[in-house]
């Protein structure tokens, strides 16, 4: 039995209890304001989001994980199992 002070069913994970992961200013294009303006970004559990400080529209930025070069990964994947064959490691 783990001992909490959270209700039932909540973790302390949640947004309204954790907070967002990181936080940071971003120029962006405001479809709102119809111009480039700063935002108030932030992350949380690799979703990421920014609130433009002139008209509080929201943005949405995608994911973290939207910056992984998958096809990058993959190649290196070849070229260990490929060293590993050469050195006869297999």
């Amino acid at each position: 039995m783990t001992l909490s002070n959270y209700p039932p069913g909540v973790t302390g994970n949640e947004y309204e209890i954790a907070g967002p992961d990181n936080e940071w200013e971003e120029n962006h294009y405001c479809q709102k304001c119809e111009k480039i303006t700063e935002f108030s970004c932030e992350s949380f559990q690799k979703q990421r989001s920014g609130v433009c400080s002139e008209c509080d529209s929201d943005l949405d930025l995608g994911s973290t994980d939207d910056d992984i070069d998958w096809e990058g990964v993959a190649e290196q994947r070849e070229d260990l199992e490929q060293h590993r064959e050469e050195m006869g490691w297999v």
